[in-house]
C-alpha cells in the first residue's frame, strides 16, 4: 500500500513506519518526495546532533550515499533486547533433563518432550517463528553466525545461505519438522497464534516470545522461564550468536511538501534525549518504558529501573503492557539503558538470563539489511535482491517442510 501511495505522490506530512533503503533511494534521493533532514537537524534537533557526536555510527547508518538523511535512526541497547530461544524451567524439571549443549542433545530432548506430553492437545516441543530458528540454531552448524549475508571476520561480505553450513542447518530443521518436534504451522502462524499457544503451555522451547509467560502461567506462582545458551555441533565447537540489532530505522519520514517540518523535527528530537537530561518525562526510553515519573523511574540509588504499574496489569506480557499503556509503535531514538529492571518478573528474568546465557556469546553483526547503493546500483540491484530474497525464503520453507528435496 505504501508503494502505491508513493508512486501516486499521495504522501502524508509524516510516515511513521520505516522504509527500506531502496525505497528511500528511489523516492527520496532520486524522487525528491521526502524532506532531507541533513541541512537542518543541527539547528532544530540538538539532542539528535549530540547523539550523532556520541555515537558516530548512528549518523553513518542514517546517511545515504549523497549525504542526505530521510528517515531517523534508532540506537537500542538494553539488557532486555535479545532474541533468544527460551525454555520452560518447570517442564525441564518434570523431564529430569539437563540443559542441552549440542544440537544432538537438543534433538533428543525435543523427542523426550514430544513423547512425554502427549496429553496436552496441540503440543509441540518447540514453537517459534522461523526467524528465531535461523538466528539461534544456524550458527551451531559452522563458522558463520549471521544470515543471509555475513562478515565472518575477514572483512568480506558472504552470502551464507549458499554454504554447506546452511545446508546442514536446513537438514536439521527438516528433521525437526518431519518428526513433529516443531509446530507444523511454523511458516503460517501469526504472533497472536504463537502467543496463545505459548500461554496455553503447548511447548517446552520458545523462539523469542518467552516473556509472554508471566508468573500466572506457572503453578509455582513464579516465572520459571530460562534462556537456552547457543548450541554447538560436530562442525562447530564455539557457542555464538549474532549481536543484537542495535541500529535500525525508526521511520519518521517527513514529506517534502510538509509546510512546517521544523515542528516535527523538534517533536522527534525529544526521543534523542539522554535519560539524565529528560524533560517532562520524555526521552528515547519513552518509546519503550513510557513517561519517566509516570510509567517508570529509577531507584533512589540509580542502579535499577522499575515500572509504575497500573492496577489492571494482571497477566499482561511485556508486549501487551507496552501496547496498552505505553506506546503503540516501535522503538524511537536513543533507547539505551545500562541498568537491570526490578518490579517486573518477566523482564528481570530476560535481563539476567540474557546477561548470563546470550550476551557473552554475541558476535559482530553486519548491517546487511541497510546496504546503500548509488542510483545506478539501485536500478540494477533493487528488483534482483527482491527476487533472490523471495526465492531463498520460498526454497527454505519448501526444504524444511519437505515438499522439495534438498538435492533439487
Amino acid at each position: 500500500q505504501i508503494n502505491l501511495k508513493l508512486s501516486a505522490g499521495d504522501i502524508p506530512d509524516m510516515i511513521k513506519s520505516s522504509l527500506d533503503t531502496s525505497i528511500i533511494q528511489t523516492h527520496g534521493v532520486e524522487g525528491g518526495k521526502f524532506f532531507n533532514y541533513a541541512p537542518y537537524y543541527e539547528d532544530y534537533m540538538p539532542n539528535m546532533t549530540k547523539a550523532f557526536a556520541n555515537y558516530p555510527d548512528m549518523k553513518a547508518f542514517g546517511t545515504m550515499m549523497d549525504g542526505s538523511i530521510y528517515q531517523l535512526v534508532q540506537n537500542v541497547l538494553t539488557y532486555t533486547m535479545a532474541n533468544p530461544i527460551y525454555y520452560r524451567g518447570d517442564m525441564m524439571t518434570e523431564l529430569g533433563a539437563d540443559v542441552p549443549k549440542t544440537v544432538d542433545e537438543f534433538y533428543d530432548l525435543l523427542v523426550k518432550a514430544r513423547d512425554t506430553y502427549t496429553d496436552i492437545e496441540g503440543y509441540y516441543p518447540f514453537i517459534s517463528d522461523i526467524t528465531w530458528l535461523h538466528q539461534n540454531i544456524f550458527p551451531a552448524f559452522g563458522e558463520a553466525w549471521q544470515q543471509p549475508f555475513g562478515d565472518n571476520g575477514d572483512g568480506k561480505v558472504t552470502f551464507n545461505v549458499t554454504s554447506d553450513q546452511w545446508r546442514r542447518y536446513l537438514e536439521f530443521v527438516n528433521k525437526l519438522y518431519a518428526d513433529k518436534l516443531i509446530d507444523q504451522e511454523i511458516f503460517t502462524m501469526d504472533a497472536a497464534t504463537i502467543n496463545a499457544k505459548i500461554k496455553g503451555g503447548q511447548c517446552l522451547f520458545i523462539g523469542n516470545a518467552g516473556t509472554q509467560l508471566t508468573k500466572e502461567h506457572y503453578a509455582s506462582g513464579k516465572v520459571e522461564t530460562k534462556i537456552l545458551p547457543p548450541l554447538t555441533s560436530e562442525w562447530n565447537s564455539e557457542q555464538k550468536v549474532v549481536n543484537i540489532s542495535s541500529y535500525g530505522w525508526c521511520g519518521s519520514i517527513i514529506s517534502a511538501k510538509c509546510e512546517n517540518p521544523e515542528y516535527l523535527m523538534r517533536y522527534f528530537d525529544m526521543f534523542y534525549t539522554e535519560p539524565e537530561e529528560v524533560f517532562d518525562g520524555i526521552c528515547g526510553l519513552s518509546s519503550w518504558l513510557g513517561i519517566k515519573g509516570v510509567d517508570w523511574d529509577l531507584t533512589e540509588d540509580g542502579n535499577n529501573y522499575f515500572r509504575i504499574l497500573p492496577d489492571d496489569t494482571f497477566g499482561l506480557s511485556e508486549e501487551e503492557y507496552k501496547n496498552k499503556y505505553v506506546y503503540g509503535g516501535g522503538y524511537t531514538g536513543l533507547v539505551i539503558l545500562d541498568k537491570f529492571p526490578i518490579n517486573n518478573p518477566t523482564q528481570e528474568m530476560k535481563a539476567y538470563e540474557s546477561a548470563e546465557s546470550y550476551y557473552p556469546y554475541m558476535k559482530p553483526r553486519m548491517l546487511d539489511a541497510q546496504f546503500k547503493y548509488s542510483e545506478e546500483e539501485n536500478a540494477e540491484l533493487a528488483s534482483l535482491i527482491t527476487d533472490i530474497t523471495t526465492y531463498v525464503n520460498t526454497a527454505t520453507a519448501q526444504f524444511i517442510i519437505g515438499t522439495t528435496p534438498l538435492n533439487d
